[in-house]
């Protein structure tokens, strides 16, 4: 969870720190790549980005280009969501895609859909039809002559079974990434939105009265540090008891004295 993405500016956007620790700019797409670019000092070492954070971020306006951008710069892949407006174009893979998601999505035959699952949720496995087109191959020394190796940009697609509904993602990812790999990735988001709804519902993440910016970072502080201190007292609570042993009593025989 990350305090400053979940922080709401006057107009109900979001906004994040700058990367002076000072609030940023109104707005999605530009200050949510400056959070990212902030965050590449720090000691996360995740590679693969499905992060609400960035989701939030782009909530509003869809600043998508910034993002990827910003994650291209720092090395390191992503499955972000974007709208099924948002153009796609490929160049050196064949054959050609170009148009909006929707229309790409509509274009694909049945081959090249596959039923799998982003990972178990209260009901079971998570399943929905995916289909995964790589748009480019990108040196990593595009945005770093440090970086070397191979990435792939694409565009991957989940389909509703039940009605067909479509969300789209724009990913990055090192050549010869399988579709299950970014289909697990695009899962963690599951994950984190329940973090989220977990925060409101049990700590008031979302209720306070703050009316400045330094008591809603406080406020957010304070919850994220309960939640972490909650989440590993139940980890620990629900953890598996280690199987009991039946311990063999043993009676000390007593050896009578020989009467002589």
């Amino acid at each position: 969870m990350c305090r400053a993405m979940a922080m709401p500016s006057s107009t109900g956007r979001y906004i994040c720190q700058g990367l002076d620790g000072r609030p940023g700019a109104d707005g999605g797409g530009s200050c949510a790549g400056a959070h990212w670019l902030r965050d590449q000092a720090s000691p996360c070492s995740c590679d693969d980005c499905s992060g609400d954070c960035g989701k939030r971020a782009l909530r509003l306006g869809y600043g998508v280009g910034e993002i990827e951008k910003a994650l291209g710069r720092a090395g390191k892949g992503y499955v972000l969501v974007v709208p099924g407006n948002h153009l796609f174009r490929s160049w050196g893979k064949r054959p050609p895609i170009a148009g909006m998601g929707l229309e790409i999505a509509h274009a694909l035959g049945p081959s090249l859909w596959k039923r799998l699952s982003a990972g178990d949720g209260t009901k079971g496995a998570r399943l929905h039809d995916w289909a995964y087109c790589e748009l480019a191959d990108l040196d990593a020394a595009e945005y770093d002559d440090q970086r070397t190796g191979l990435w792939t940009r694409g565009l991957l697609i989940r389909r509703n079974i039940a009605d067909d509904d479509m969300a789209f993602f724009s990913t990055r990812c090192p050549y010869g990434t399988s579709i299950e790999t970014l289909v697990k990735v695009e899962g963690h988001r599951w994950a984190i939105e329940d973090s989220f709804e977990t925060a409101k519902n049990e700590l008031g993440l979302d209720l306070n009265e703050s009316r400045s910016w330094h008591g809603w970072h406080r406020h957010v502080s304070l919850i994220m540090l309960a939640f972490a201190m909650t989440a590993a007292i139940r980890h620990h609570a629900n953890a598996t008891p280690p199987p009991k042993t039946n311990r063999r009593k043993t009676t000390s025989k007593t050896t009578k004295p020989h009467r002589h």
